[in-house]
């Protein structure tokens, strides 16, 4: 049984609200709906939608969350559908046609929703082990493989707004490292520090921002964020894509797979996107970093 602090509380009465109004903003029949169980975001809530012949996810975002950061994220999600061809969340429009709706229930500040189709199925990391076989790696692989085959061609419209993992953002993380009080009591720790943004500086320096290892990633791929649907991987929950290192995405999802399904994830994404031969030492370098 879960059990919510009195803020909490207070956080789910008040949603529970803009999740009442913004229903009515969407053609739909027979309406309940529950707060997901799945993690617990009070800036971003997320709704189970039940309607009377089919079932949807309902995001409230951020008081204050730019629109076009919201428009962004649609954007990117029709272009895996339509470019990538890759099985994902779906936006749904409202009775008005927009696919992002504004609601603001009684003396409340205006906050957005998205509503998306459901993707029956079950998270890799819930999945049967008899399930999870080599040849449902090798398409995940290739499903990665045409995430980031889609962010080096896809052309972005002048509004695209998201945040950016690059250079400057690992850096700042390891010199934030490198001023902390239990890394100023490590000597050996300060040099390992040292040592990492030399060698990340380095892979920059060779790497740069190029569209061949630079672009829109998913951000947080890891198993349960990977719906297996029909057999087929569908990644789901983009609230952090934005720009980064796609050896950071790959990263993300590799870290959780045996040394064999290593071995055919790779062989997957590889048969739609080269790597570079070093990828291996390229991501130890990226498991450092993300250990800050």
């Amino acid at each position: 049984m879960i059990v919510y602090n009195e803020k909490i509380l207070q956080y789910l009465a008040t949603d529970w609200q803009y999740a009442k109004a913004a229903i009515t903003l969407y053609a739909l029949r027979n309406v309940s709906f529950r707060i997901s169980g799945a993690g617990f975001d009070t800036a971003n809530m997320l709704f189970f939608v039940y309607a009377a012949d089919a079932r949807f996810t309902l995001r409230l975002y951020r008081a204050g969350t730019p629109v076009h950061k919201i428009r962004s994220e649609i954007y990117w999600l029709k272009a895996l559908w339509n470019n990538g061809h890759i099985k994902t969340l779906s936006p749904v429009p409202g009775r008005d046609g927009e696919m992002v709706q504004c609601i603001s229930p009684t003396d409340q500040p205006s906050r957005y929703a998205t509503l998306y189709d459901w993707i029956p199925g079950e998270t890799l990391n819930t999945l049967p082990a008899s399930e999870r076989t080599p040849e449902l790696i090798r398409r995940l692989g290739i499903i990665v493989g045409r995430m980031h085959r889609v962010s080096e061609i896809l052309e972005l419209p002048q509004w695209f707004t998201r945040p950016r993992y690059d250079a400057n953002w690992f850096i700042s993380k390891i010199e934030e490292a490198l001023k902390s009080d239990e890394i100023d009591a490590s000597p050996e720790d300060r040099t390992k520090l040292l040592s990492l943004s030399s060698r990340f500086s380095r892979f920059v320096a060779e790497q740069r921002e190029g569209r061949d290892v630079f672009g829109l990633i998913h951000s947080d791929l890891a198993p349960h964020n990977i719906i297996i649907s029909d057999g087929q991987p569908c990644p789901i929950d983009v609230r952090e894509f934005g720009f980064g290192y796609y050896l950071s995405d790959i990263l993300t999802i590799s870290r959780h797979l045996s040394e064999d399904e290593n071995a055919v994830f790779f062989e997957g994404y590889q048969e739609i996107r080269s790597l570079s031969t070093d990828y291996p030492q390229q991501l130890a370098l990226f498991e450092e970093l993300r250990m800050l």
